[in-house]
């Protein structure tokens, strides 16, 4: 699997072509998926609560301080979260801190692997 190197919505790849985390995503969950792994799709959002009401916030992902994101697609396998706006895949319990400077992402729409299941 080539490693893509600049992923975010509206930032270009390293082939030209403009990349998005939902199509990212599902290019390591098909080649995470097809080696054998438990990958799964994750769409993430950063959620408060005031007065007991629970609403979206926005999200700012470290590497683009530029940016608002209202919620993020990532893989993962087991316990580790893919996603190439950091380094290396990274333990999802960190993940949050680390992407995004919050402590808690909610997963609010997960997809497990199955051969030939194309999203």
């Amino acid at each position: 699997m080539a490693r893509r190197t600049h992923l975010a919505d509206g930032y270009v790849d390293e082939y030209g072509e403009t990349a998005n985390c939902w199509s990212i995503a599902r290019e390591f969950y098909a080649a995470l998926g097809n080696e054998g792994q438990n990958a799964r799709l994750l769409r993430l959002q950063s959620e408060g609560t005031t007065r007991g009401t629970t609403y979206l916030s926005e999200m700012t992902p470290v590497p683009y301080p530029d940016k608002i994101w209202c919620h993020h697609y990532v893989c993962a396998v087991d316990e580790l979260v893919y996603d190439p706006i950091l380094e290396t895949p990274t333990d999802y319990e960190d993940y949050p801190k680390l992407a995004f400077n919050i402590g808690v992402l909610a997963v609010i729409e997960e997809k497990l692997w199955a051969p030939g299941l194309a999203y």
